[in-house]
């Protein structure tokens, strides 16, 4: 009796996980999506800022995203597919950000800058290792970052 009991409590412990994977996604990647969001947000006006330094988590590259860019473009450009890309089908004012490391997919960023609290601005991809400078503008209490390489 034990066991059937402990067989039902562990499928329930599954069935709820996999609810939950479905509602949230990747409980990784949402995390790491509240880490980008409060980071980029709190940069204040003015700093030349690097995401090496602010973003708390380790990543080898950033994608940005282009509107209407759909899953498979997407997935050529990051090298790999994964469920955690989304697209934007949108708007040209949304931000979409790629956070990649080692082939899969840390932080997938996709909203407007007046929800998210900033916005950022550079070419296609920017690597960790390149330390790119980024420029801060703050109006309206949206952050704006600005390549400045």
């Amino acid at each position: 009796m034990r066991r059937k009991k402990a067989a039902i409590l562990v499928l329930a412990v599954l069935a709820l996980c996999a609810v939950g994977y479905a509602v949230v996604g990747n409980p990784a990647v949402a995390f790491h999506n509240r880490q980008v969001n409060a980071a980029l947000a709190a940069v204040e006006d003015g700093q030349t800022v690097t995401l090496n330094e602010t973003i708390p988590f380790e990543w080898d590259r950033v994608y940005a995203i282009g509107p209407y860019t759909g899953r498979e473009e997407i997935a050529e450009i990051i090298g790999f597919d994964s469920p955690d890309i989304q697209e934007n089908n949108v708007s040209e004012g949304m931000v979409n950000l790629l956070f990649v490391r080692d082939g899969k997919v840390m932080a997938s960023i996709l909203g407007y800058g007046e929800t998210l609290g900033y916005r950022i601005e550079f070419p296609t991809v920017v690597t960790f290792e390149e330390k790119t400078p980024f420029l801060a503008s703050k109006e309206d209490d949206v952050v704006t970052l600005n390549c400045a390489a």
